[in-house]
């Protein structure tokens, strides 16, 4: 129904999230995530003045963005490293 999409309802291209990958090197990268999302809410508090943090919006920013960058390396990190082994056979 949504092939127009590219949306298939195949169930033989099912492929699992950092498949082939060393359960020391997943570690490594989940903490990094971790750091970075530290990283970024630390920075984004020192950014944003603390006159603003009387918001509920703006107190929770710091924390939705550092959660979405975290996010977004892990996706990064898992969809380089499946093109890398992936390419190497």
């Amino acid at each position: 129904m949504l092939t127009w999409l590219g949306l298939k309802n195949d169930q033989n291209s099912e492929r699992q999230f950092f498949a082939g990958v060393e359960k020391k090197t997943i570690f490594l990268i989940l903490l990094l995530a971790l750091m970075i999302l530290n990283g970024v809410k630390w920075v984004m508090t020192e950014l944003i003045p603390t006159a603003f943090f009387s918001d509920s919006v703006v107190s929770v920013l710091p924390g939705i963005v550092g959660v979405l960058a975290a996010i977004i390396f892990v996706f990064l990190i898992e969809r380089l490293m499946s093109d890398a082994s992936t390419g190497s056979e």
